[in-house]
């Protein structure tokens, strides 16, 4: 089975609120499971085919070794029995999320909100995707969706919730695409979504902005600052600010600092020499190497020299410059 990804940029307008879209292809019908880690933004999927199988838990771990799939198939069946998988599609009530340790099925149009946890995605069938991955912010500014309410979960989204994003999905999804798409073609669906939330970015007045810089600013500091100080750059009280950012994101901004600074040091690394980790990790604000391996075990399950060692072309996508992805079953490590 293979699953090709492609990455696809914003509208200059939007790249303070869009991180990147992307496309997933796949005419395979085998489950494909790929394992996950916080990448500190929030998914908007359109789901044109193919149904997704979404777990976050604290205590998946992948292989230590080896470059095989994160849940081989013929043991799929083994998870869903132990495990409470619950029903979610676009016309279904939404759900504030799955127990830890549970699974949920979603179809059609469905957000990945922050995590804190790896978290495994399974694509059960041939699929047709399109997405586009938000800052927090953006989330916040481009969707009418309680995002904080969602937090370590996959949540399905139905009229009620967004009544125009909704009818975007049924437009798209009745548009006819090509069977094998250029590498450099841009698809219709993306550049029709783009213009959607440029339309959006003009009319939609702006909430909370103070706080919205002060998510971009824990990202410009690598997940550096101290609260305190962040909450003087905005104008607002430590305690404004927490409670501002639990509402509308699900996160303090200090655990979103954590992932933002997770997210930083696996970028780092990937260029660093092992022998320089720790030098790397001490210049982020880890304390010491125990805080620097505990952090990096919370976020990716898995300690850095074992993380490391597999195959990462996945993470590259999601957190570096690679626009083109193909996964065939025996490399769908991130």
């Amino acid at each position: 089975m293979t699953v090709r990804i492609r990455k696809f940029r914003p509208s200059d307008a939007l790249r303070p609120f869009v991180r990147f879209y992307y496309t997933v292809e796949s005419a395979d019908t085998s489950p494909f499971p790929i394992q996950n880690h916080p990448q500190g933004g929030v998914d908007l999927v359109l789901a044109f085919h193919g149904d997704t199988l979404f777990r976050s838990d604290a205590h998946i771990l992948p292989p230590s070794s080896g470059e095989g799939p994160a849940l081989a198939a013929g043991s799929l069946g083994g998870e869903l029995s132990g495990l409470r998988v619950r029903e979610s599609a676009t016309h279904a009530s939404a759900y504030p999320g799955p127990a830890e340790g549970g699974m949920s099925r979603l179809s059609g149009l469905f957000i990945l909100p922050l995590q804190e946890h790896p978290f495994q995605t399974t694509f059960l069938s041939a699929v047709d995707h399109v997405a586009v991955s938000l800052h927090p912010e953006g989330a916040h500014r481009l969707l009418r969706v309680d995002i904080g309410a969602s937090i370590n979960s996959g949540r399905a989204l139905d009229r009620s919730d967004d009544g125009e994003l909704h009818e975007l999905f049924l437009r798209l999804r009745a548009l006819a695409r090509p069977s094998a798409p250029c590498a450099e073609e841009r698809p219709e669906t993306v550049t029709r979504l783009d213009r959607f939330f440029c339309r959006r970015l003009e009319t939609w007045d702006a909430h909370s902005p103070r706080f919205h810089y002060a998510t971009k600013e824990i990202r410009r500091s690598r997940g550096r600052i101290a609260i305190p100080d962040l909450a003087d750059t905005v104008a607002a009280s430590p305690r404004s600010l927490q409670r501002w950012s639990r509402t509308a994101f699900g996160l303090t901004p200090k655990r979103y600092a954590m992932i933002v600074r997770f997210h930083s040091t696996v970028r780092l690394l990937r260029r660093c020499p092992p022998e320089r980790w720790l030098d790397a990790a001490l210049g982020l604000g880890y304390y010491d190497q125990s805080h620097f391996i505990a952090e990096f075990k919370r976020f990716s399950g898995q300690s850095p020299a074992q993380f490391f060692a597999t195959e990462q072309r996945v993470s590259e996508f999601y957190s570096g410059r690679r626009v083109d992805l193909e996964l065939t079953r025996p490399a769908i490590r991130r």
